[in-house]
C-alpha cells in the first residue's frame, strides 16, 4: 500500500513539473527574443561612426540650427558566432563589411528594418540579432538607434505567439487605464469609451498599419500578419519606434501629428502624453489614443447613421478602419449616400486599407 502511495506521489510530482515546464515553454520568452533583447542592450552601449557635410552656406556659429547632411555612417551589426555575440561593422552607404573575415549584404532598404545578410569567408550564414545606426525621426537626431530587423529565421510558432501575447498585453493595459479614468464617450454620452470600442478594433489597426498595400496585393495575408507578430516579439516596447511614413505618421499606431494633438483636448481626462513623439512611441499611450480616435470618429456620424453602424459589426469595422486611415469625412459621406465603404470607395489607398483589415480579421489566429 505504502509503495503504491509513494509511486502515485512521484507520478503526481512528475506530472506537475511537466505541466509547469510546458506552460513556461508555451508562454515564456523564446530564446531568439531573449538574444535579441540582450543584443540591443550591447549595441546601445556601442559607439557608432557618422560624418556630416555642411550643406547650408549661410550657416555660422551665431545660428542655433545649421542644416547638415550625412555623408558617411557605420551600421553596427550584432550576430551570434559559436554561441557568442560578435560585432560586425558595415558601411551605411554600400553595406560593405568593415570587419575582416565577414561579408555583409543588404536586402531592400527599409531604415532600421533593412535586412542584413552576414556570412564569413566559409559562407556560413549568421542570424542578425540587432543593428545600431544614426537616424533622424521627426527632425530628432537619434545618435544610436538600436533595433532588431525582421528575418524569416525568427518566424516560429513560439515567436508569433509571444508577439501576439505582447500586443494583447498592450491592449489590456490601455483599456485598464481607460476604465480607471472613466472617460465619457463622445459617441454615446451616457457610456464610457471603453464600453463603446471593442477591444479587438485597435489591435487590428496596430497590425494592419504595418502591412503595406503592395505586399497585401501579392502575398498571403497570414504571412504578413505573422511578420508583424514576430517583429513585436523581437522588439517588444521598441517595436516600430522609428517607423515613419512619407506623410509623417509615426510609430506603432501610425498617428499623424495633427490627429494625435487634437485628442488630449477632446478627451482631457484621458491623460494622454502631450508630446507627439513621446506619446506615439509609448505603445500603451498610443493604443489609448487609438481607442479615443475610433470613438471620436463614431461621434462624427449623425444619430441615425451611428445607430446603423453600431448595429452592424461589419459596417462598424469598415467605417472605423476607413476613418482611421483617411479621416471620417470620406466614410461618412459614403454612408450618407447609401454607398458601400469598400466597393464604392474611389480612393484606392483607403479602399485597400479597409480590404486588408477585413482580410486580416478573417484569420482565427489574428483574434
Amino acid at each position: 500500500m505504502l509503495r503504491r502511495i509513494k509511486i502515485a506521489s512521484i507520478a503526481l510530482v512528475v506530472i506537475v513539473m511537466l505541466v509547469i515546464i510546458g506552460y513556461s515553454w508555451f508562454t515564456g520568452e523564446p530564446a531568439d527574443a531573449y538574444y535579441a533583447r540582450q543584443a540591443r542592450m550591447v549595441l546601445a552601449r556601442t559607439p557608432i561612426g557618422v560624418e556630416f557635410t555642411q550643406v547650408d552656406k549661410r550657416c555660422n556659429p551665431a545660428r542655433t540650427v545649421c542644416k547638415k547632411a550625412i555623408t558617411n555612417y557605420v551600421v553596427n551589426i550584432l550576430i551570434r558566432d559559436r554561441a557568442e555575440f560578435v560585432l560586425v561593422r558595415a558601411d551605411g552607404n554600400s553595406c560593405a563589411s568593415m570587419t575582416p573575415g565577414y561579408v555583409v549584404k543588404c536586402g531592400t532598404r527599409n531604415g532600421l528594418n533593412t535586412p542584413f545578410i552576414v556570412t564569413n569567408t566559409k559562407r556560413d550564414a549568421f542570424t542578425v540579432y540587432a543593428i545600431g545606426r544614426y537616424l533622424e525621426v521627426s527632425k530628432i537626431a537619434i545618435k544610436n538607434a538600436v533595433y532588431t530587423p525582421y528575418s524569416s529565421e525568427f518566424n516560429t510558432f513560439r515567436m508569433r505567439r509571444y508577439g501576439k501575447h505582447y500586443l494583447d498585453h498592450v491592449v489590456d493595459r490601455a483599456y485598464s487605464k481607460l476604465v480607471t479614468r472613466k472617460i465619457r464617450s463622445l459617441s454615446n454620452r451616457r457610456a464610457y469609451v471603453h464600453t463603446q470600442v471593442p477591444r479587438d478594433m485597435p489591435k487590428h489597426l496596430a497590425v494592419i498599419e504595418h502591412i503595406s498595400p503592395e505586399r497585401f496585393l501579392h502575398e498571403p495575408i497570414q504571412e504578413l500578419v505573422d511578420e508583424v507578430y514576430v517583429t513585436l516579439a523581437l522588439n517588444q516596447g521598441g517595436t516600430y519606434r522609428y517607423a515613419k511614413s512619407s506623410a509623417g505618421a509615426l510609430a506603432l499606431m501610425q498617428f499623424m501629428p495633427k490627429t494625435y494633438r487634437a485628442l488630449p483636448a477632446a478627451y482631457p481626462r484621458a491623460g494622454l502624453k502631450r508630446d507627439f513623439v513621446r506619446g506615439t512611441v509609448d505603445h500603451v499611450n498610443a493604443m489609448m489614443a487609438a481607442v479615443l480616435l475610433i470613438d471620436h470618429d463614431m461621434s462624427q456620424l449623425p444619430p441615425t447613421q451611428r445607430k446603423q453602424v453600431f448595429a452592424d459589426r461589419t459596417l462598424y469595422f469598415m467605417y472605423a478602419t476607413s476613418s482611421y486611415n483617411g479621416g471620417s469625412p470620406r466614410a461618412k459621406k459614403l454612408l450618407s449616400q447609401n454607398k458601400h465603404i469598400v466597393k464604392d470607395n474611389e480612393n484606392i489607398e483607403n479602399r485597400t486599407y479597409v480590404q486588408k483589415a477585413l482580410a486580416a480579421a478573417d484569420l482565427s489566429s489574428f483574434i
